[in-house]
Protein backbone atom coordinates (compact mmCIF):
# COMPACT_ATOMS: atom_id res chain seq x y z
CA UNK A 1 0.00 0.00 0.00
CA UNK A 2 1.75 3.23 -1.16
CA UNK A 3 0.39 5.79 1.37
CA UNK A 4 3.24 8.27 1.83
CA UNK A 5 1.34 10.75 -0.06
CA UNK A 6 -1.28 11.19 2.26
CA UNK A 7 0.80 11.71 5.33
CA UNK A 8 2.01 15.04 6.98
CA UNK A 9 6.33 14.42 6.70
CA UNK A 10 6.64 17.01 9.39
CA UNK A 11 5.27 15.19 12.05
CA UNK A 12 6.93 13.70 14.61
CA UNK A 13 3.99 11.33 16.15
CA UNK A 14 1.34 8.66 15.22
CA UNK A 15 -1.71 6.81 16.04
CA UNK A 16 -2.24 3.55 15.78
CA UNK A 17 -5.88 2.03 16.46
CA UNK A 18 -7.69 -1.18 15.75
CA UNK A 19 -11.49 -1.66 15.82
CA UNK A 20 -12.77 -5.41 16.77
CA UNK A 21 -16.62 -5.83 17.81
CA UNK A 22 -15.79 -4.88 21.07
CA UNK A 23 -13.10 -2.74 21.84
CA UNK A 24 -10.58 0.43 20.77
CA UNK A 25 -7.13 -0.82 20.80
CA UNK A 26 -5.29 2.47 20.66
CA UNK A 27 -1.97 3.63 20.38
CA UNK A 28 0.58 6.40 20.21
CA UNK A 29 3.87 5.79 18.51
CA UNK A 30 6.78 8.47 18.00
CA UNK A 31 7.87 8.12 14.47
CA UNK A 32 10.90 5.99 14.93
CA UNK A 33 8.10 3.24 15.18
CA UNK A 34 8.29 2.95 19.59
CA UNK A 35 5.04 2.32 20.93
CA UNK A 36 4.87 5.23 24.06
CA UNK A 37 1.29 4.52 25.26
CA UNK A 38 -1.46 1.92 24.28
CA UNK A 39 -4.50 0.92 25.70
CA UNK A 40 -7.96 -0.83 25.23
CA UNK A 41 -11.26 0.84 25.86
CA UNK A 42 -14.93 -0.40 25.33
CA UNK A 43 -16.40 0.73 21.81
CA UNK A 44 -19.52 3.38 22.24
CA UNK A 45 -22.18 1.60 19.93
CA UNK A 46 -24.97 4.42 20.58
CA UNK A 47 -26.66 5.70 17.51
CA UNK A 48 -25.91 2.87 15.03
CA UNK A 49 -22.45 3.04 15.41
CA UNK A 50 -22.17 6.68 14.67
CA UNK A 51 -20.61 7.80 17.89
CA UNK A 52 -17.28 5.58 17.46
CA UNK A 53 -15.32 7.77 15.16
CA UNK A 54 -16.37 11.10 17.67
CA UNK A 55 -15.33 9.01 20.44
CA UNK A 56 -11.95 8.12 18.37
CA UNK A 57 -11.43 11.84 18.25
CA UNK A 58 -12.02 12.61 21.39
CA UNK A 59 -9.49 9.72 22.94
CA UNK A 60 -6.73 11.51 20.52
CA UNK A 61 -7.04 15.12 21.66
CA UNK A 62 -6.94 13.97 24.98
CA UNK A 63 -3.62 12.55 24.51
CA UNK A 64 -2.55 15.96 22.13
CA UNK A 65 -3.82 18.13 25.00
CA UNK A 66 -1.63 16.04 27.83
CA UNK A 67 1.54 16.36 25.75
CA UNK A 68 0.96 20.43 24.91
CA UNK A 69 0.93 18.71 20.92
CA UNK A 70 -0.80 20.10 18.12
CA UNK A 71 -2.79 18.66 15.00
CA UNK A 72 0.62 19.09 12.93
CA UNK A 73 3.12 17.22 15.23
CA UNK A 74 0.94 14.11 14.17
CA UNK A 75 2.09 12.30 10.94
CA UNK A 76 -1.34 10.38 10.41
CA UNK A 77 -3.59 7.74 11.75
CA UNK A 78 -4.01 4.73 10.91
CA UNK A 79 -7.10 2.74 12.10
CA UNK A 80 -8.40 -0.95 11.33
CA UNK A 81 -12.04 -1.68 11.28
CA UNK A 82 -13.73 -4.81 11.08
CA UNK A 83 -15.10 -5.27 7.58
CA UNK A 84 -13.86 -4.84 3.94
CA UNK A 85 -11.66 -1.15 3.43
CA UNK A 86 -10.42 -0.56 0.09
CA UNK A 87 -7.17 1.53 -0.80
CA UNK A 88 -9.57 4.97 -0.51
CA UNK A 89 -10.66 4.22 2.95
CA UNK A 90 -14.46 3.39 1.70
CA UNK A 91 -16.07 0.86 4.38
CA UNK A 92 -18.49 -1.61 2.32
CA UNK A 93 -20.15 -2.74 5.48
CA UNK A 94 -19.31 -3.38 8.77
CA UNK A 95 -22.19 -4.69 10.33
CA UNK A 96 -20.83 -5.51 14.29
CA UNK A 97 -20.01 -1.71 13.79
CA UNK A 98 -23.47 -0.98 12.23
CA UNK A 99 -21.57 0.74 9.17
CA UNK A 100 -22.42 0.96 5.78
CA UNK A 101 -20.65 2.38 2.89
CA UNK A 102 -18.82 5.70 4.17
CA UNK A 103 -15.15 7.13 3.73
CA UNK A 104 -13.37 6.27 7.08
CA UNK A 105 -9.98 8.55 5.82
CA UNK A 106 -12.46 11.42 4.88
CA UNK A 107 -14.44 11.00 7.98
CA UNK A 108 -12.26 10.78 10.64
CA UNK A 109 -9.82 13.20 9.31
CA UNK A 110 -12.30 15.83 9.08
CA UNK A 111 -13.15 15.11 12.67
CA UNK A 112 -9.58 15.39 13.62
CA UNK A 113 -9.04 19.10 12.06
CA UNK A 114 -7.24 17.60 9.17
CA UNK A 115 -4.60 14.93 10.14
CA UNK A 116 -4.30 12.13 7.91
CA UNK A 117 -6.15 9.21 8.43
CA UNK A 118 -5.36 5.73 6.50
CA UNK A 119 -8.06 2.93 6.98
CA UNK A 120 -7.42 -0.77 6.37
CA UNK A 121 -9.85 -4.17 7.35
CA UNK A 122 -8.83 -5.22 11.16
CA UNK A 123 -7.60 -8.66 10.36
CA UNK A 124 -5.13 -6.70 7.60
CA UNK A 125 -3.87 -4.53 10.29
CA UNK A 126 -3.47 -7.73 12.26
CA UNK A 127 -1.44 -9.07 9.20
CA UNK A 128 0.83 -6.06 8.94
CA UNK A 129 1.76 -6.19 12.94
CA UNK A 130 2.95 -9.28 12.57
CA UNK A 131 5.31 -9.23 9.75
CA UNK A 132 6.16 -5.95 11.31
CA UNK A 133 7.41 -7.09 14.93
CA UNK A 134 5.87 -10.32 15.37
CA UNK A 135 5.51 -13.99 14.61
CA UNK A 136 5.21 -13.09 10.99
CA UNK A 137 8.65 -10.94 10.61
CA UNK A 138 10.53 -12.86 7.57
CA UNK A 139 7.83 -14.62 6.13
CA UNK A 140 7.07 -14.64 2.74
CA UNK A 141 3.31 -16.53 2.68
CA UNK A 142 1.14 -16.41 5.44
CA UNK A 143 -2.45 -15.94 6.50
CA UNK A 144 -3.11 -14.08 9.94
CA UNK A 145 -6.80 -15.55 11.32
CA UNK A 146 -8.63 -13.60 13.89
CA UNK A 147 -11.61 -14.64 15.59
CA UNK A 148 -13.69 -12.44 17.86
CA UNK A 149 -16.81 -12.41 19.79
CA UNK A 150 -18.74 -12.26 16.71
CA UNK A 151 -16.49 -12.35 14.08
CA UNK A 152 -13.99 -14.27 12.20
CA UNK A 153 -11.27 -12.95 9.41
CA UNK A 154 -8.56 -13.60 7.70
CA UNK A 155 -5.59 -12.03 5.71
CA UNK A 156 -3.33 -13.29 2.84
CA UNK A 157 0.69 -12.56 2.64
CA UNK A 158 1.35 -13.73 -0.45
CA UNK A 159 5.27 -13.54 -1.60
CA UNK A 160 5.83 -10.78 1.01
CA UNK A 161 2.45 -8.91 -0.02
CA UNK A 162 -0.87 -8.05 2.08
CA UNK A 163 -3.50 -8.67 -0.73
CA UNK A 164 -6.34 -6.66 -0.16
CA UNK A 165 -8.60 -7.82 -3.58
CA UNK A 166 -11.45 -5.10 -5.17
CA UNK A 167 -12.78 -4.18 -2.67
CA UNK A 168 -10.63 -4.55 0.49
CA UNK A 169 -12.40 -8.20 0.74
CA UNK A 170 -10.01 -10.66 0.20
CA UNK A 171 -9.52 -13.45 2.76
CA UNK A 172 -12.90 -12.72 4.21
CA UNK A 173 -12.83 -16.24 6.19
CA UNK A 174 -15.71 -15.80 8.15
CA UNK A 175 -18.06 -15.69 5.31
CA UNK A 176 -16.94 -19.11 4.01
CA UNK A 177 -21.16 -20.05 3.21
CA UNK A 178 -20.46 -24.31 5.33
CA UNK A 179 -24.30 -24.86 6.19
CA UNK A 180 -26.94 -24.43 3.73
CA UNK A 181 -29.76 -25.55 6.02
CA UNK A 182 -28.85 -22.83 8.46
CA UNK A 183 -31.80 -20.89 9.21
CA UNK A 184 -30.62 -17.95 10.93
CA UNK A 185 -29.00 -14.99 9.17
CA UNK A 186 -24.87 -14.15 9.66
CA UNK A 187 -24.20 -10.53 10.16
CA UNK A 188 -23.68 -10.31 6.22
CA UNK A 189 -26.95 -11.02 5.52
CA UNK A 190 -26.39 -14.56 4.30
CA UNK A 191 -27.03 -17.78 6.29
CA UNK A 192 -24.41 -20.36 6.99
CA UNK A 193 -21.23 -18.71 6.67
CA UNK A 194 -18.73 -19.98 8.79
CA UNK A 195 -18.59 -17.44 11.68
CA UNK A 196 -21.59 -18.36 12.62
CA UNK A 197 -20.04 -21.69 14.31
CA UNK A 198 -16.53 -20.55 14.81
CA UNK A 199 -17.03 -16.89 16.67
CA UNK A 200 -16.66 -16.82 20.40
CA UNK A 201 -20.25 -16.40 20.81
CA UNK A 202 -21.15 -19.17 18.91
CA UNK A 203 -18.60 -21.37 20.79
CA UNK A 204 -20.01 -20.46 23.97
CA UNK A 205 -23.93 -20.67 22.92
CA UNK A 206 -22.68 -24.68 21.51
CA UNK A 207 -21.33 -25.02 25.13
CA UNK A 208 -24.99 -23.79 26.50
CA UNK A 209 -26.87 -25.91 24.26
CA UNK A 210 -24.73 -29.00 24.95
CA UNK A 211 -25.26 -28.82 28.86
CA UNK A 212 -28.93 -28.48 28.63
CA UNK A 213 -28.90 -32.49 28.04
CA UNK A 214 -25.76 -33.05 29.43
CA UNK A 215 -23.96 -33.61 32.93
CA UNK A 216 -21.45 -31.33 33.17
CA UNK A 217 -19.31 -28.78 35.83
CA UNK A 218 -20.05 -25.83 33.14
CA UNK A 219 -23.89 -26.06 34.73
CA UNK A 220 -22.86 -24.07 37.40
CA UNK A 221 -20.48 -21.72 36.01
CA UNK A 222 -20.21 -18.62 34.13
CA UNK A 223 -20.02 -19.80 30.46
CA UNK A 224 -15.85 -18.16 29.52
CA UNK A 225 -13.79 -19.31 27.40
CA UNK A 226 -11.33 -20.17 30.13
CA UNK A 227 -13.85 -21.98 32.06
CA UNK A 228 -14.07 -24.30 28.65
CA UNK A 229 -10.75 -24.81 28.41
CA UNK A 230 -10.23 -25.58 31.30
CA UNK A 231 -13.05 -28.26 32.12
CA UNK A 232 -11.78 -29.97 28.92
CA UNK A 233 -8.35 -29.87 29.95
CA UNK A 234 -9.96 -32.28 32.89
CA UNK A 235 -12.10 -34.11 30.92
CA UNK A 236 -15.27 -33.04 31.16
CA UNK A 237 -17.21 -34.90 28.50
CA UNK A 238 -19.30 -31.40 27.07
CA UNK A 239 -16.39 -29.37 27.18
CA UNK A 240 -14.20 -31.56 25.08
CA UNK A 241 -16.92 -32.63 22.72
CA UNK A 242 -17.42 -29.21 21.84
CA UNK A 243 -13.93 -28.65 21.26
CA UNK A 244 -14.02 -31.54 18.96
CA UNK A 245 -16.64 -29.77 17.10
CA UNK A 246 -15.54 -26.42 17.52
CA UNK A 247 -12.19 -27.77 16.26
CA UNK A 248 -13.22 -29.32 13.35
CA UNK A 249 -14.90 -26.36 11.80
CA UNK A 250 -11.95 -24.72 11.95
CA UNK A 251 -9.26 -27.29 10.61
CA UNK A 252 -11.88 -27.97 7.64
CA UNK A 253 -11.51 -24.23 6.91
CA UNK A 254 -7.88 -24.10 7.17
CA UNK A 255 -7.40 -26.66 4.84
CA UNK A 256 -9.76 -24.96 1.75
CA UNK A 257 -8.07 -22.02 2.16
CA UNK A 258 -4.88 -23.86 1.73
CA UNK A 259 -6.27 -25.09 -1.24
CA UNK A 260 -5.99 -21.75 -2.83
CA UNK A 261 -3.09 -20.01 -0.90
CA UNK A 262 -0.49 -22.65 0.08
CA UNK A 263 0.92 -20.98 2.88
CA UNK A 264 3.88 -21.88 5.02
CA UNK A 265 2.10 -20.30 8.33
CA UNK A 266 -1.70 -20.02 9.41
CA UNK A 267 -1.21 -17.18 12.43
CA UNK A 268 -3.82 -17.36 14.91
CA UNK A 269 -4.71 -14.25 17.05
CA UNK A 270 -5.50 -16.50 20.04
CA UNK A 271 -6.17 -16.19 23.53
CA UNK A 272 -3.64 -18.82 24.55
CA UNK A 273 -3.27 -16.88 27.69
CA UNK A 274 -7.01 -18.57 28.55
CA UNK A 275 -5.57 -21.74 27.96
CA UNK A 276 -6.29 -22.38 24.30
CA UNK A 277 -3.53 -25.00 23.67
CA UNK A 278 -5.64 -27.69 23.72
CA UNK A 279 -8.25 -25.57 20.83
CA UNK A 280 -4.86 -24.91 19.16
CA UNK A 281 -4.04 -29.18 18.94
CA UNK A 282 -7.42 -30.23 18.01
CA UNK A 283 -7.65 -27.55 14.84
CA UNK A 284 -3.94 -28.99 14.04
CA UNK A 285 -5.41 -32.12 13.44
CA UNK A 286 -8.32 -31.79 11.87
CA UNK A 287 -6.15 -29.11 9.14
CA UNK A 288 -4.16 -32.42 9.00
CA UNK A 289 -6.69 -34.75 8.24
CA UNK A 290 -8.63 -32.51 5.72
CA UNK A 291 -5.67 -30.86 3.79
CA UNK A 292 -3.99 -31.43 0.70
CA UNK A 293 -0.55 -32.98 0.48
CA UNK A 294 1.13 -30.23 -0.84
CA UNK A 295 0.16 -27.86 2.26
CA UNK A 296 0.00 -30.46 4.66
CA UNK A 297 3.23 -28.85 6.17
CA UNK A 298 1.96 -25.54 7.31
CA UNK A 299 2.78 -24.65 10.57
CA UNK A 300 -0.64 -23.54 12.42
CA UNK A 301 1.30 -21.09 15.21
CA UNK A 302 0.19 -18.27 17.52
CA UNK A 303 0.73 -14.44 17.15
CA UNK A 304 3.11 -12.71 19.00
CA UNK A 305 1.60 -9.55 19.34
CA UNK A 306 -1.84 -11.04 20.51
CA UNK A 307 -5.14 -8.59 20.90
CA UNK A 308 -2.23 -5.54 19.98
CA UNK A 309 -1.57 -6.64 16.75
CA UNK A 310 -3.75 -4.83 15.03
CA UNK A 311 -2.86 -1.70 16.70
CA UNK A 312 0.98 -1.94 15.57
CA UNK A 313 -0.34 -2.72 11.81
CA UNK A 314 -2.20 0.48 11.93
CA UNK A 315 0.50 2.72 12.81
CA UNK A 316 2.61 0.61 10.52
CA UNK A 317 0.33 2.00 7.67
CA UNK A 318 1.75 5.41 9.45
CA UNK A 319 5.53 4.99 9.93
Amino acid sequence: MNCEKRLNKFGKYAFGINLDDTYIYFGMFDKEGNCIKNFVRFIEKTHHGEDILPQIKKLIFEELEERNLKTKDIIGVGIGVPGPVNELGLVQNAPNLEWKYFNVNEKLSGLLDGIPVIAINDVKANALGEMWIGSGKGLKNYVDIKIGNKGVGSAVVNNGELLLGLNGANGEFGHIPINENENNKCSCGNKGCLEQYVSFDAFINLVKEKIKNKESSLKDQQLTLKNIFDAAEKGDEVAVECCEIYGKYLGKALAIMATINNPSHFIFNFPVQQNGEILMNIIKKYYKKYSHSASKDANIILGRLGDYAGMYGAARLII
